[in-house]
C-alpha cells in the first residue's frame, strides 16, 4: 500500500513576456503582477533554460511559473518541436528510496487510466532524468477555481465585463458544478479516488468568443486505485473533515 501526505496548495505567480501569448494570457499578466512573487531562489530551474527530452528529442523552454506545491513545480512551458505551449510538471527523484519513487510513477499510471474526458487536464507523456521525473501535459488558459472565484469572475461577463443578472449567474454556477462532477464521475467510474479535490486542483478556462466555460480537474499525485485505504491524513487540510485528521 503506498502512503501518500498531504499536499499544499498551488500559488499562480506573476507572468513574463513571450512571443504568441494569447489574449487571455495578456489579461493575466495583468492580474498577476499584482500577486506577491515566489522566490526565484526555491525554483528547480530558471525560467527562459530548457529542458530536453532525451526519448522524443524534444526541448522544454521555460516560460511561466504556474504554480508550486509540497512535491512538485509546475512551468507553462513552448515545445520547440510543434511550437505548442504545454504545462510541465517536475518531480524532484533526487535522495528518494523505491518506495517514494513508485509513489510517483502510481501518478503516471492512475492519470493515464483515466485521460482523455474532456474535464480532465490530459497527460500527454512523461519522461525522465537522473534526478528528475517530468508529466508532459495540456496547458490550459485559465486560472484555478479558487483564484477564479476570490477574482469575484462568476459575477461578470469575461467578454465584457457586464455584470451578469441573477438567473445568468445561476446558470454559470450550474455549468461550473455539473463538469466538476463530470471530472469526478469518471474518476470514479474508472475506479480512481482523487483524494485532493479542492478548488486549486481544478482549472477554469472561458471562451472570449462563446462565453463558455470549461472546468477540468488537474493533479492526481495523491489519487489512489486501491478499494480500502487506511491513509486516513490524506489530502490538503485546510479542506479535510474532522474525521481525516
Amino acid at each position: 500500500m503506498l502512503h501518500r501526505p498531504s499536499s499544499s496548495p498551488i500559488r499562480p505567480v506573476s507572468y513574463i513576456d513571450v512571443p504568441k501569448i494569447t489574449h487571455y494570457q495578456q489579461q493575466q499578466q495583468q492580474q498577476w503582477s499584482q500577486e506577491p512573487l515566489i522566490s526565484p531562489s526555491i525554483l528547480p530551474f530558471e525560467l527562459g533554460s530548457t529542458i530536453e527530452d532525451p526519448v522524443r528529442g524534444s526541448s522544454y523552454t521555460l516560460i511561466q511559473l504556474l504554480g508550486n506545491g509540497s512535491y512538485a513545480v509546475v512551468y507553462m512551458v513552448l515545445n520547440k518541436k510543434d511550437n505548442k505551449y504545454y504545462a510541465l510538471k517536475c518531480l524532484s527523484k533526487a535522495n528518494l528510496n523505491e518506495y517514494y519513487l513508485a509513489i510517483q510513477q502510481n501518478e503516471v499510471l492512475i492519470h493515464e487510466k483515466v485521460n482523455g474526458h474532456p474535464n480532465l487536464v490530459h497527460l500527454h507523456h512523461t519522461f525522465e532524468t537522473p534526478d528528475w521525473l517530468f508529466l508532459v501535459m495540456e496547458y490550459c488558459e485559465g486560472q484555478d477555481l479558487y483564484f477564479w472565484l476570490t477574482k469575484n469572475q462568476d459575477y461578470k461577463d469575461a467578454k465584457t465585463g457586464r455584470q451578469y443578472t441573477e438567473n445568468e449567474r445561476l446558470g454559470l454556477i450550474k455549468q461550473v458544478f455539473m463538469q466538476i462532477l463530470e471530472a469526478v464521475g469518471h474518476c470514479h467510474n474508472n475506479g480512481i479516488a482523487h483524494r485532493d479535490l479542492k478548488p486549486e486542483n481544478f482549472i477554469v478556462t472561458v471562451d472570449h468568443e462563446s462565453g463558455n466555460v470549461l472546468v477540468q480537474l488537474t493533479d492526481f499525485g495523491l489519487a489512489t486505485d486501491e478499494l480500502e485505504s487506511t491513509d486516513f491524513d490524506c489530502g490538503s487540510k485546510p479542506y479535510m473533515s474532522y474525521g481525516m485528521m
